[in-house]
């Protein structure tokens, strides 16, 4: 008997004869064990898959981590301070006609206007964009002419007027409108008018002065005349006193002579008279209003009036 078997006769190891495993029941060649061999490089190539993945999963966790870092550190990050810094206009002569201070873009702290020879002209102060602090104004020999004080942009404070270093007026301001008590002056320095406002308008006693002396006194509200108003000679003697209603004339006006008694009256209603003058001799009799002398009247135009 001859032993030797060709290739095909020999059986594979890893498998089993044919039709043997179906019909004892055993694992196809597909499901049979895998040698020592085979088990150390399929555990190796699997190790190997499995360090692969991680330093892909890392690398990409690393990026989208340091991509919310630098985003986060931006976001913590003070925005740049704006730099100050101070720009000059020049005319054709090369002098400097303007000067102004920014902090960034904006005006902030001092800004200066010049005349063509090099003298100030005007100084005022700003606040992130906005009028804030004390405007001086000069005249061209240099001397004050006149000066503010503003707060965020509107007038607030006192405003004072010069001619030739003489402060003539003096008014008060509150956000933008004349608000509290308001003076003017003579060249001597004396008030020649007193007048209150509240928001931009004439309320109350107002007053105007000849050398120290009161020659008008007047009631107004909200701008307008509303009260009794009183006329003065230079010595103090009461010259007319009469009564309005929102700068209309309504009830009795009289004019009076210098030693009090009255020289004329008359009655109004909505700024008319409702009837003739009367009027009077310095004695307080009754005289004829037909007879009265121009020279008399024209006295008590000249004392209305203030000449």
């Amino acid at each position: 008997m001859n032993d030797t078997h060709s290739p095909q006769d020999l059986a594979d190891p890893t498998q089993a004869p044919q039709g043997l495993g179906a019909e004892l029941g055993q694992p196809e060649a597909s499901d049979l064990a895998l040698t020592p061999n085979q088990e150390v490089a399929q555990a190796l190539a699997e190790q190997d898959n499995a360090e692969l993945e991680k330093g892909q999963g890392d690398d990409q966790g690393d990026g989208q981590d340091v991509t919310e870092q630098d985003e986060q550190a931006l976001d913590d990050q003070d925005p740049p301070e704006p730099v100050e810094m101070q720009i000059e206009e020049m005319d054709e002569q090369g002098q400097v006609i303007l000067r102004t201070t920014l902090l960034g873009d904006v005006l902030h702290g001092p800004m200066e206007r010049f005349l063509p020879d090099g003298q100030l002209s005007m100084r005022s102060f700003f606040h992130q964009g906005v009028m804030h602090g004390l405007t001086s104004i000069y005249d061209e020999q240099g001397l004050l002419a006149q000066e503010c004080e503003y707060f965020q942009g509107e007038q607030h404070g006192i405003l004072r007027v010069y001619v030739k270093g003489q402060c003539l007026s003096e008014q008060t301001y509150a956000h933008g409108l004349l608000h509290g008590p308001s003076q003017s002056f003579d060249a001597s320095g004396q008030v020649v008018a007193s007048m209150p406002y509240v928001n931009g308008e004439l309320e109350g006693l107002v007053q105007f002065y000849y050398e120290g002396s009161v020659m008008r006194r007047a009631q107004y509200r909200k701008g307008m005349l509303h009260g009794t108003s009183s006329d003065f000679d230079p010595q103090g003697n009461l010259v007319q006193e009469c009564h309005f209603e929102a700068n209309v004339l309504q009830g009795r006006l009289r004019r009076f002579w210098p030693n009090g008694e009255v020289m004329e009256e008359l009655v109004y209603k909505d700024g008319k008279p409702v009837a003739p003058p009367k009027r009077y001799d310095a004695k307080g009799k009754e005289t004829d209003p037909i007879g009265a002398t121009p020279s008399l009247l024209d006295r008590v135009q000249s004392l209305v009036r203030g000449d």
